[in-house]
């Protein structure tokens, strides 16, 4: 019994870093247009996550019984440019490729890492084999993303493209002269569009790529954890990691672009300065949840939480988020994600468990037998 509460307990946290995930932008914008820097709001952010880690340094055994030797350069390297690889990305890509593709490049990457993670028992991470379900599970989770994400701009689209042929083929005979110029400009327009491809196709990659590495960081933070005798020092060192390339990449920044600081105190708001808060209860969650529950049921839980916090948001505008309508269609995409982290549950403590113990014992008595 207590294994179960432990184990929801688990769901939570992972729940809350979806949902925190989600929450973080928004905050970075605000604190952006107070800036008129991007960059200087998401540093600002992770220097207020490091500081607010020191105190729960104390946490743990001394630092003299901390082997050091265990904690690898690499390991440095990885945290800190894959925690300033994403948070770039999210500031430059999102004007690119919209905040749809982003986020469905996300999440795509981070559910093949996290599985791969789990089914290798990479980083030193349980070994945890990629079953049938668990990949029913990462299809509907991606699925979902798409259809939240995408679904009803492409139902509109095909309502609008049914009609705009329906009049064209009606008022074909009369307006050929209109069609003629209406076709020389689309073809005007595909011309833009095949120069832009490249770029949309690049930040696309870059995306997955980021999203691919989020579990790979969250697996070496946790490495460094136990090294350091402390998950909360392992945090720290991701976090003190990402603060070091931060401050280089910012003074290149800086210098290149020579942006105007505006300090506009119509954007400040008490909530913007929040989003270092968050990354302290996301990256402590990273560190410690993924090992007790599997990199991949984690980030499941994480995806569906991202769809229902996202949805809620754009209904109801909150951190002064652009008010978008709930629909069917994204209410569908939420309960295909809702359905992807059930399965994984009833995999985990239900039908599904008890079939596969059963049948790894059957194979265990007929290796006996033959033996």
């Amino acid at each position: 019994m207590l294994n179960y509460v432990v184990n929801i307990f688990y769901y939570c946290a992972a729940t809350l870093t979806g949902a925190f995930l989600v929450t973080q932008p928004p905050m970075h914008a605000q604190l952006a247009k107070f800036y008129g820097s991007p960059t200087l709001a998401v540093l600002t952010a992770v220097v207020i996550s490091g500081l607010l880690f020191l105190p729960l340094t104390y946490f743990g055994p001394p630092l003299y019984q901390v082997n050091f030797e265990n904690i690898k350069l690499w390991h440095w390297l990885v945290v800190g440019l894959g925690s300033c690889y994403y948070l770039f990305l999210t500031v430059y890509a999102l004007p690119v490729i919209g905040l749809a593709l982003l986020f469905v490049s996300l999440v795509t990457g981070q559910l093949i890492s996290s599985i791969c993670l789990d089914h290798f028992g990479a980083l030193g991470l349980a070994q945890r084999k990629i079953s049938l379900i668990k990949i029913i599970s990462v299809c509907l989770a991606l699925l979902s993303a798409i259809t939240v994400q995408f679904g009803d701009f492409l139902l509109n689209n095909t309502n609008t493209n049914t009609n705009t042929n329906t009049n064209t083929n009606t008022n074909m005979n009369s307006n050929s002269n209109i069609n003629a110029n209406v076709n020389f400009i689309n073809s005007q327009s595909n011309s833009s569009n095949t120069n832009n491809l490249f770029e949309f196709v690049f930040f696309s990659t870059l995306a997955i790529g980021s999203g691919i590495l989020l579990p790979i960081q969250s697996a070496i933070a946790a490495i460094i954890g136990k090294a350091s005798l402390s998950p909360f020092r392992g945090a720290l060192c991701a976090m003190t990691a990402t603060i070091f390339f931060q401050l280089i990449f910012n003074i290149i920044i800086i210098g290149i672009q020579k942006p105007i600081l505006t300090f506009d105190s119509d954007a400040l708001v008490w909530w913007a300065w929040c989003a270092g808060i968050l990354g302290v209860v996301n990256l402590s969650f990273m560190v410690i949840v993924p090992s007790k529950i599997g990199m991949g049921t984690f980030f499941i839980f994480v995806v569906m939480s991202q769809l229902f916090t996202s949805l809620i948001y754009d209904s109801f505008g909150v951190l002064r988020i652009n008010v978008k309508p709930i629909t069917v269609v994204r209410v569908i995409g939420c309960i295909l994600a809702l359905i992807a982290a059930l399965l994984i549950q009833f995999e985990n403590f239900g039908f599904f468990k008890k079939k596969l113990e059963n049948e790894q014992q059957q194979k265990n008595e007929k290796f006996e037998q033959v033996a």
